[in-house]
């Protein structure tokens, strides 16, 4: 989903104003800040988030590979070769927090729910000819 150019994860409807999953609380409840949104659980208390409600958008990249060999004469043959890496160009979107290094979930956090970058690497194109003699 996008909002004003920003990529995330889950509808933007359950993040609060200030960017984060919760709301301000004075540490006796559990309220959360939009309605179906999260909140943070006293101590001994189960949370309103499910096990793994926060896993990433599956990854998949299609490589592709095309070779033609032209036999030049009975013995010296070339092969052209081009190679796709991410053949798609698809985009796998990142959640957490890329300098930390870790899959940040922090509903606390301003940024949560926001993918800032990719797993995948763009498209790359390479060909090649071989001569073989």
């Amino acid at each position: 989903m996008q909002k004003d150019g920003t990529v995330y994860i889950i509808n933007p409807k359950l993040i609060s104003s200030d960017g984060t999953g919760t709301s301000p609380s004075n540490g006796l409840t559990c309220v959360p800040a939009v309605t179906g949104g999260f909140c943070n659980p006293q101590p001994g208390e189960a949370g309103n988030l499910s096990l793994y409600a926060l896993t990433g958008p599956t990854y998949f990249n299609w490589d592709l590979a095309a070779s033609k060999d032209f036999h030049l004469t009975e013995r010296i043959k070339l092969t052209f070769r081009t190679e796709a890496f991410n053949v798609l160009n698809h985009p796998t979107f990142f959640i957490g927090d890329t300098n930390a290094g870790t899959n940040n979930e922090n509903i606390n956090d301003q940024q949560f729910g926001q993918s800032t970058s990719t797993v995948s690497q763009p498209r790359i194109l390479q060909m090649s000819l071989h001569l073989r003699f």
